[in-house]
C-alpha cells in the first residue's frame, strides 16, 4: 500500500485515477487489527484455500453435516477457520466434540477460534485475517458442499489466480422437525436454480446474488489491500464486499453446480432477528457505498457485452418487455437454447406459440418461461398445452410447475426480479407444438397486497416477517 500512497501524491486530484485510488486506500473499512493479525499469520502459497465459518453452536446437527461434506471433499489442500461467536459454554463443548468425532488427519485442518465481541459481521474478518490459503471461502455452519467443492475453485483457479472464483449454488428451503432430543433436518421441496448463472456486474450491484459459499476470495485483497468487511453492517456484509471487489479483481464462473444455501423456513436466521428498518437501513448504506464508489471494468468484461444485455434485458424504454422461454434435458438452462418474444406491456393476455421444429434439442424434458424481466409481478391463468403428434393434448397448469415466486390461489406472485415458471414434460412425449397462455398484472394495477399478506400468513409456511419483507 506504501507504493500506492506514494502514487496517490503525484496524481491530479481531480483525475478519476486519483479518486479511485483514494478510495481504494481510503475508503474501504481497513482497521489496523486486522492488519495486525494478518501480518502474523501470512499466506502459504503451499495452502490453496481457507474456509471461514462461523457458529453459535445452535445447530449442531447441520454443523456436524457440513463438516462431513468437507471431511469428503475430493481436494484436499484447504484448512478450517471455526469461529465460535459469542458462544455459551455448553455449545462450544458440542462444537468440539463434533470436531473431535472425525478422524485425526482431518481434525488437523480446524483452527478454532472465540470471538466475543461485535456484530456477525466481526468474525469474518477475523476469520479472514487468520487465515493463510492463497484463496478464502465463507461457509456457513449449516450450508451443503458437494465433494466437488473446492476441487472446482482450485481448477478454475489455476489460469485465473487473483480473480473471484464463482460457482453455481443451488436454493432450497429445509425445516426443522424436533423428535425428543434430536432435532431431524428436513428439505422442503426440491433444490432450484435461481443463483446457476453466470457473474453479473451489473445485476449485482442492483441485488446480491451470489450466496458467499459459491464465491472463492483472493487472499491478496484483504491481506495486502486492507479491503476488510464493513462492522457497521449486521446484515447485507457479504453483498458489500462482494460489491466492492468484484471488479478490482474481476470473476471467473464454474458453471457446474458446487454447493446448495439451505434457507431455513422455521428456525432462527438474519431474517428473523432483524427487523425490515435495519434490513433497510443496512440496504441503503450500501447501494451509497456502490454509488459513491469508482469502478473498473475488468478486461473480459467488453462494452458490447454490456450494451447487448441491456438492450436485450432491460429495455429503457418500458414500452417492450422481454419473455423467454428455455429448453433442456436438464435444468442447467442457458441462452444458448433460448427463444426470445418481445411483449407489448399494453397486452397482458398472451398466447405463444413454438413448435417442435424451432426447438433444436433432440431431447427435452423441461422448459423454463420467464414471463418478463421485472419484479411485482401476479401470473394469473397460466396453462401449458402440449399438442402431441397423435392429436390429443396435454395440459400442464400452474399448479403443477416448479417457480420461484409465492402462491396465491391458483396464482402466483413474483415479488422479486427474474420471475420463472418451470415445467416438467414427461418422458418420451412426442409433440409438434407448445402453446403458453397467460395473463400477468404488474405492481401499477394495484395488486391485493393486503390479501395476499393474509392468504400467505395463513397458509404459508414462511415467517410473517419474511412475507412482508417480499411483498413491501
Amino acid at each position: 500500500m506504501s507504493a500506492l500512497l506514494d502514487l496517490l501524491k503525484h496524481i491530479p486530484s481531480k483525475s478519476t485515477l486519483h479518486t479511485f485510488l483514494d478510495w481504494l486506500i481510503n475508503k474501504n473499512c481497513y482497521q489496523e487489527k486486522y492488519k495486525k493479525i494478518s501480518d502474523e499469520n501470512c499466506t502459504d502459497k503451499s495452502l490453496f484455500l481457507s474456509v471461514v465459518m462461523r457458529t453459535q453452536g445452535k445447530r449442531p446437527e447441520a454443523l456436524n453435516d457440513v463438516l462431513s461434506n468437507l471431511y469428503n471433499q475430493n481436494y484436499k489442500n484447504f484448512e478450517i477457520i471455526l469461529l465460535g461467536h459469542k458462544i455459551e459454554s455448553d455449545k462450544e463443548k458440542n462444537i468440539k466434540e463434533i470436531i473431535d468425532s472425525f478422524s485425526e488427519d482431518f481434525v488437523k485442518k480446524i483452527r478454532y477460534y472465540n470471538v466475543n465481541e461485535g456484530s456477525r459481521t466481526t468474525p469474518l474478518n477475523f476469520g479472514f485475517a487468520l487465515s493463510k490459503g492463497r484463496y478464502i471461502t465463507i461457509l456457513d455452519d449449516d450450508d451443503i458442499v458437494y465433494e466437488n467443492w473446492v476441487e472446482a475453485f482450485y481448477k478454475a483457479s489455476i489460469d485465473n489466480e487473483g480473480k473471484i472464483i464463482h460457482s453455481y449454488c443451488l436454493f432450497q428451503d429445509w425445516t426443522v422437525s424436533h423428535e425428543g432430543n434430536k432435532n431431524l433436518l428436513i428439505p422442503l421441496g426440491n433444490p432450484v436454480d435461481i443463483y446457476c448463472e453466470k457473474y453479473n456486474y451489473v445485476m449485482q450491484y442492483y441485488s446480491n446474488r451470489c450466496p458467499t459459499l459459491s464465491l472463492a476470495f483472493p487472499s491478496f485483497v484483504f491481506k495486502n489491500l486492507n479491503m476488510h468487511f464493513d462492522e457497521s453492517l449486521t446484515t447485507t456484509e457479504d453483498w458489500d464486499y462482494i460489491s466492492r471487489i468484484a471488479n478490482i479483481t474481476g470473476v471467473k464462473d464454474i458453471e457446474k453446480e458446487t454447493c446448495v444455501y439451505r434457507n431455513w423456513i422455521n428456525v432462527e436466521n438474519s431474517h428473523s432477528i432483524c427487523d425490515e428498518k435495519e434490513w433497510k437501513k443496512n440496504f441503503d448504506v450500501i447501494l451509497n457505498k456502490i454509488k459513491e464508489s469508482p469502478k473498473l471494468l475488468p478486461e473480459d468484461v467488453s462494452f458490447d457485452s454490456y450494451y447487448n444485455y441491456l438492450n436485450g434485458k432491460y429495455v429503457y424504454n418500458k414500452t417492450f418487455n422481454h419473455s423467454r422461454l428455455y429448453y433442456k434435458e436438464d435444468m442447467l438452462f442457458s441462452e444458448d437454447f433460448c427463444i426470445l418474444y418481445k411483449n407489448n406491456l399494453n397486452d397482458k393476455n398472451y398466447s405463444l406459440t413454438v413448435k417442435r421444429d424451432e426447438l433444436k434439442k433432440s431431447v427435452i424434458r423441461y422448459l423454463r418461461f420467464d414471463p418478463t424481466e421485472f419484479s411485482n409481478i401476479l401470473l394469473k391463468n397460466f396453462c401449458c398445452s402440449i399438442f402431441l403428434t397423435n392429436g390429443k393434448v396435454k395440459t400442464i397448469k400452474l399448479t403443477d410447475c416448479m417457480h420461484n415466486g409465492i402462491r396465491y390461489g391458483e396464482s402466483v406472485y413474483f415479488p422479486l426480479e427474474d420471475p420463472y415458471v418451470v415445467i416438467k414434460i414427461p418422458r418420451n412425449l412426442n409433440f409438434s407444438k407448445i402453446i403458453l397462455s397467460y395473463y400477468f398484472t404488474d405492481d401499477s394495477e394495484m395488486i391485493d397486497k393486503a390479501g395476499l399478506s393474509k392468504f400467505l400468513l395463513n397458509k404459508s409456511k414462511l415467517s410473517s416477517k419474511k412475507i412482508l419483507r417480499f411483498l413491501f
